[in-house]
């Protein structure tokens, strides 16, 4: 994986903000790289569903597919999300 995918992945995390969501850096990998948490929705809500995409740093795809789902949730066809790249 070339660096240049790993910073428009960051981008495209940063990004889910302008969609609704609220992005919070909670902590950093052991190769410097920002660890995320992105919240939809009520975070006073009874329930709750925990999404985890990742772990694995050759796992880009996941993590895309992630934030599709992301996106999904707050409402948002695919098609009308810029962060998408083609």
């Amino acid at each position: 994986m070339e660096w240049i995918d790993l910073k428009q992945l960051d981008t495209l995390i940063q990004q889910t903000k302008a969609l609704g969501a609220d992005v919070e850096e909670i902590g950093v990998s052991g190769e410097g790289r920002s660890i995320y948490a992105v919240t939809v929705g009520d975070k006073q809500a009874s329930r709750t569903v925990v999404i985890v995409a990742g772990f694995h740093a050759a796992e880009v795809m996941s993590m895309s597919n992630r934030l599709c789902q992301v996106s999904k949730a707050i409402g948002k066809d695919d098609r009308q999300t810029q962060w998408q790249s083609g």
